[in-house]
């Protein structure tokens, strides 16, 4: 569906598990309607006067298994294009393994580390903080919290710094989504979509990357040091071998003389 903040959508829930949709047309003189099918797809429908007139989809869900809701269950993305088409979350695992490998996601995934917030220390060490996993192009979870933050960084700080909070995103135009509890119907795209920060413990980050740049760095200065001492002692024994040189001339004149 489009945009609710550009196209005019609107749903009300009356408190008794009704709920109303309606949509403000921008062009009063389109006919169009929304159906719900026996098949369960759910669209919306345009008359055309073309071609003797009929009713036409303008869009309609869902196009394939991902826009079933929660086909993944809880801390799982769905990506159409793959086989499976679920996965579980960087740093989650399945929560029922032989369900999951027989294509039953529904009971989705559990996270394997706990976060600094979920864990106690007891071994006396400062644990260390906890960071984000970054899924690209993806339709976000459902049941977002808007903040007001309007930078990507106040955002991602004011997430990390709740211990409720487990993702964020920061889309132009929506701002700061916030999520808590579970991460739950997340839809992979292959363009387009908003990235999706998820809380991990530091454990689970991609510390490789950063372990490669240390090892490069000590690498590049150990290599600088041994470098110098190389060329101190080549110095040195230059200098030696000319004054053991001079003293041998001095040495020889004087017994000539």
């Amino acid at each position: 569906m489009n945009s609710v903040y550009l196209d005019g959508f609107s749903l009300v829930d009356d408190g008794n598990g009704v709920f109303t949709l309606s949509l403000g047309l921008a062009d009063e003189s389109d006919i169009t309607n929304f159906v719900l099918s026996s098949e369960g797809k759910f669209g919306q429908v345009f008359w055309d006067d073309r071609n003797e007139g009929s009713w036409d989809y303008e869009w309609a869900t869902a196009r394939d298994e991902c826009d079933v809701y929660g086909k993944c269950g809880s801390f799982a993305s769905c990506d159409a294009n793959n086989s499976p088409i679920c996965s579980c979350l960087k740093g989650f695992e399945p929560k029922n393994s032989d369900e999951w490998n027989s294509r039953n996601w529904t009971n989705g995934c559990v996270r394997r580390t706990a976060t600094l917030c979920e864990r106690t220390q007891n071994d006396g060490q400062v644990p260390k903080e906890d960071g984000f996993s970054k899924l690209e192009r993806v339709k976000v979870p459902d049941f977002a919290v808007w903040s007001s933050s309007i930078t990507e960084q106040k955002c991602m700080n004011d997430c990390l710094n709740n211990c409720s909070c487990i993702a964020y995103a920061y889309y132009s135009g929506i701002y700061c989504m916030l999520w808590r509890g579970s991460l739950t119907d997340i839809k992979k795209f292959s363009s387009g979509g908003a990235d999706l920060y998820i809380r991990l413990a530091y454990t689970e980050l991609d510390n490789k990357k950063i372990n490669l740049k240390l090892i490069i760095s000590l690498t590049v200065v150990g290599g600088a040091i041994a470098i110098a001492i190389c060329v101190f002692y080549s110095w040195r024994w230059i200098a030696e071998y000319k004054e053991r040189k001079r003293k041998s001339k001095i040495s020889f004149y004087g017994s000539v003389n």
